[in-house]
């Protein structure tokens, strides 16, 4: 439990230190193309997994998302709420302070873990 929220909170906190970094002097960039860069790291990292350590194909991802297609199209919209929240933080960082920022972001975690226990 506590193991894992500090990861949760080193994670945030490193993501929040970098997109602060990235965003300080207002790059000419569409935060939606490093959101969108970020989630094609994440899929290469997850298939290489899939690959590499749990020794299966790419066949077997494609027939999996197929025989749980319902499953699958239930997840699209978290996605988007996901992705939505990502360009948004790019926004918020470009016009609040880091400090605003981070607490912010750790009051969503605390927020996220409230509900998790009231759900």
């Amino acid at each position: 439990g506590f193991a894992a929220l500090r990861l949760l909170d080193i994670q945030n906190s490193s993501k929040t230190l970098l997109l602060r970094y990235i965003m300080r002097d207002k790059p000419d960039f569409l935060t939606s193309a490093a959101v969108f860069g970020s989630e094609i790291i994440k899929l290469v990292c997850s298939i290489a997994y899939i690959l590499c350590v749990e020794q299966k194909s790419v066949l077997s991802i494609f027939m999996y998302l197929k025989e749980d297609m319902r499953n699958t199209l239930l997840l699209a919209a978290p996605a988007s709420a996901y992705c939505f929240n990502m360009s948004m933080e790019y926004v918020a960082l470009a016009h609040l302070d880091a400090a605003v920022f981070s607490a912010a972001v750790q009051a969503k975690l605390l927020f996220t873990a409230l509900m998790a226990v009231i759900l």
